[in-house]
């Protein structure tokens, strides 16, 4: 069992079951949806793509790896969060370094190309363009 930096919140764990290659990640794992980060408690975009990148360096191609939510996942499917993660992160970031309101940059609509994907849990594009707004 190991502490990240804030990440969802600032007190996420990852619990290694290394004979079984069994990872469980918590909440820094939604598979194949937005995940919410909590800024409200610490949780920033940036702890969990370094949390993400943590697990992917500890998993291979066999390893099991448990989301806090969604289905059972692999090494691809934390591949493909993560690289959501750092595309949603980039493009508000943009937008917020343009002056932009969270209001405004979901106005901009930048996860249009992401929603049909990932935005079918939780939260939709323009709820998520807010979480990762604060959570920068």
């Amino acid at each position: 069992m190991q502490h990240f930096s804030p990440a969802h919140t600032d007190t996420d764990i990852y619990i290694h079951f290394q004979k079984a290659n069994v990872i469980h990640l918590g909440d820094t794992f939604f598979n194949g949806s937005y995940p919410y980060i909590d800024s409200g408690t610490g949780g920033r975009i940036n702890g969990m793509i370094a949390a993400n990148d943590k697990i992917l360096a500890l998993a291979d191609k066999d390893t099991r790896l448990v989301p806090g939510h969604g289905p059972l996942g692999n090494k691809a499917d934390l591949t493909k969060f993560r690289d959501m993660l750092v595309t949603t992160r980039d493009r508000v970031q943009k937008l917020k370094a343009a002056g932009k309101s969270a209001q405004e940059a979901v106005a901009a609509k930048p996860f249009a190309d992401l929603d049909p994907v990932w935005g079918k849990f939780l939260l939709n594009g323009d709820a998520f363009v807010q979480v990762v707004y604060l959570a920068l």
